[in-house]
């Protein structure tokens, strides 16, 4: 497919799924006067009316039930001025695939081809609305342009939700483009797994990665009055249970989230991957698990081991699930009778995931310090997947399920999931493809949101066989 115009964000950082209203979407309507074109007229402006109301910043031409290439082309030239970055294409009846074929030469912008049923009024065809978007598809599809294919009624509400879904996936298309990541320290020694060419990175997505040398980190925890790490440390012993760490450890891990926070507001950053140990540990005295879980809760999302793709997946799944927490986590175990894959992190699962809150701030079950925090995952229905590169290709594993609510007596923070896929074909595509350790979960099935954004940016997706 050809490379779309993907205008990069100029939203603020962490406006993770704000960006459907701001969304430029032009519209017009394909309508040839052989057919009924005042029904054509009168569906269009049902559907303009509906969508003015799921996107603040609808484009419509002057003219915009479009017979021929001249309306076209000025179509087009409104586009252009107005900066849209998709266009719907409303077939109402029977259209030429040359007028859509002109916008998507000119634009370079994804395209939404929407089609009609056939209203049952007589002996004949009134509109022929899905042969003309055949048409358009198939000759977009050829000449390798992206576009986005329904065939809904005009007053079909759960179409309208679907699409509001879709605009949500091209507004991350275009806010991975310049999005900051933040890597604080480099890659733990061993985790070669998780290395990132950083400009093929950006070339293929857009991706900003702005290192910050631990030093700096160390000295801006230096720097943070004690009292206001001291508020930091009332409001979580208020919050959640207490359970090993010292109150100098609590005012400890009040520093490293606030000197993270100036760090990612000083230079713009989007999402942290930071590298946890054992540099943290051994100059500030605490492990930063639960410093990157209330990070996250927060709304810049955090992810441990310096795991850029893995932030920058975190990012893609707060943005898709409605602004929800996400988690990064290991896979550490199957159960293929029950089909359950168990995903577990040292502790740093945001708390508002958790499914008996108040959760326990207690030691790293390793380095014997504070502080970590320690939860088992509510149930519902959730999304894993990984953001990856191997050399130029790049790729996504996409999996869902349920994650059953369950206790799990094990140290940190975790989810048993039972997937919808076969748990062990799962496991063999992630160890025989080489996927990382690192999965992004979040609540909610963005599975097809997932998909889309892939085919919009060029990434191969990777998935296994439902059961």
């Amino acid at each position: 497919m050809k490379n779309m115009k993907l205008e990069p964000r100029n939203e603020t950082p962490n406006a993770a799924g704000a960006a459907t209203g701001d969304l430029r979407l032009g519209f017009i309507c394909l309508a040839r006067k052989a057919f009924d074109f005042g029904l054509a007229r009168k569906l269009a402006e049902q559907a303009r009316e509906r969508l003015g109301q799921l996107t603040g910043r609808l484009v419509v031409p002057q003219e915009w039930m479009i017979e021929n290439l001249e309306q076209a082309e000025a179509a087009a030239r409104t586009f252009e001025d107005g900066r849209v970055q998709a266009v719907l294409v409303f077939c109402g009846t029977f259209a030429s695939a040359e007028l859509t074929l002109h916008l998507a030469e000119r634009l370079q912008v994804p395209l939404i081809v929407w089609t009609v049923p056939e209203p049952e009024l007589g002996d004949y065809l009134h509109l022929n609305s899905l042969v003309g978007g055949n048409a358009v598809t198939s000759a977009l599809y050829k000449l390798g342009f992206l576009y986005k294919f329904y065939h809904r009624s005009v007053d079909d509400e759960q179409f309208y939700q679907a699409l509001g879904r879709y605009l949500d996936v091209l507004g991350l298309a275009r806010a991975l483009r310049g999005l900051r990541i933040g890597m604080v320290g480099a890659r733990p020694a061993g985790f070669q797994d998780i290395t990132v060419d950083e400009l093929a990175v950006r070339k293929k997505l857009g991706l900003q990665i702005h290192t910050i040398e631990l030093a700096e980190l160390f000295a801006r925890v230096g720097g943070i009055p004690e009292e206001e790490a001291a508020k930091l440390s009332r409001k979580w012993k208020s919050e959640h249970r207490v359970s090993g760490p010292a109150p100098e450890e609590l005012i400890k891990t009040g520093r490293l989230v606030l000197a993270l926070k100036e760090l990612a507001r000083e230079n713009r950053l989007d999402v942290l991957a930071v590298r946890c140990l054992p540099e943290i540990w051994q100059h500030t005295g605490v492990t930063p698990c639960a410093a990157l879980s209330f990070l996250t809760d927060e709304g810049l999302s955090a992810a441990c081991e310096a795991d850029v793709l893995g932030a920058a997946t975190m990012y893609a799944h707060r943005w898709l699930s409605g602004a929800q927490a996400p988690f990064i986590s290991d896979l550490i175990s199957v159960d293929p009778a029950r089909n359950v894959g168990r995903l577990w992190h040292c502790g740093v699962a945001p708390a508002s995931l958790a499914n008996r809150p108040p959760v326990r701030l207690s030691r790293q079950y390793i380095r014997k310090t504070g502080v970590t925090i320690e939860f088992s995952l509510k149930a519902g229905p959730v999304t894993v997947s990984r953001l990856d590169s191997v050399g130029s290709d790049f790729r996504m594993l996409i999996a869902s399920g349920e994650a059953t609510g369950e206790d799990i007596p094990l140290k940190g923070t975790a989810a048993d999931v039972v997937f919808k896929e076969n748990v062990t074909d799962l496991l063999e595509v992630i160890v025989n493809q080489g996927f990382p350790h690192h999965f992004a979960m979040s609540y909610g099935d963005i599975t097809e949101q997932l998909r889309d954004l892939c085919l919009l940016l060029g990434i191969r997706v990777v998935t296994v066989q439902t059961r």
